[in-house]
């Protein structure tokens, strides 16, 4: 095989102790010295042995880090996207508002600050037979028209309908009371 050579032994240079152990009356058992064994590691062998033990300290060290503290990674990973093409409307807020109250800071308000809606465009103004409701939920109803699907409010004002009155659930789904006529589900 090709990388591999061993010598054949010597016939002088045997592998045994060169004199049989012998005692004498009295004193201890004396034995021969082994000839002493030298060991020449190999380039491939300090390579090996190098790298098992840069890559058992890696991930012990890895490991340890991440018992210490488990959000380490995640947060070295965010600190290292770039942030000016972060836009807050797209992906929410980034930050606590101080004038909202939350954290004890500011004077408290009654709810969170809104932020700005983009105005819809329709090809035609929407009428009140546009409208369907997809659901109901506590004091907010989801409408489709054929261009938009909206959230609405108790207070809040929709092209066609009018101000909302009053949102309440059916035995056939949803109904919105609004100021220009009424939406209700149709039975399933």
């Amino acid at each position: 095989m090709v990388g591999f050579h061993r010598e054949p032994p010597m016939p002088n240079r045997p592998l045994l102790p060169t004199r049989p152990a012998t005692a004498r009356k009295g004193s201890r058992l004396s034995v021969p010295r082994l000839r002493s064994v030298s060991f020449k590691p190999s380039g491939e062998a300090v390579l090996g042995i190098g790298l098992g033990l840069l890559s058992a300290g890696f991930f012990c060290s890895a490991y340890a880090i991440f018992v210490a503290d488990p959000q380490y990674f995640e947060r070295r990973l965010y600190a290292s996207l770039p942030t000016e093409s972060v836009d807050p409307i797209v992906v929410g807020a980034t930050q606590k508002s101080e004038a909202s109250g939350e954290g004890g800071h500011g004077a408290a308000t009654p709810g969170p600050e809104a932020l700005p809606a983009e105005t819809i465009v329709y090809d035609r103004p929407p009428v009140a037979g546009d409208y369907q409701i997809v659901t109901v939920f506590g004091d907010a109803a989801i409408l489709t028209t054929r261009q938009t699907v909206l959230r609405v409010r108790v207070g809040s004002s929709v092209p066609g309908l009018g101000e909302i009155l009053s949102i309440g659930q059916t035995d056939n789904g949803g109904e919105v009371k609004a100021s220009l006529a009424t939406l209700r589900s149709a039975a399933r």
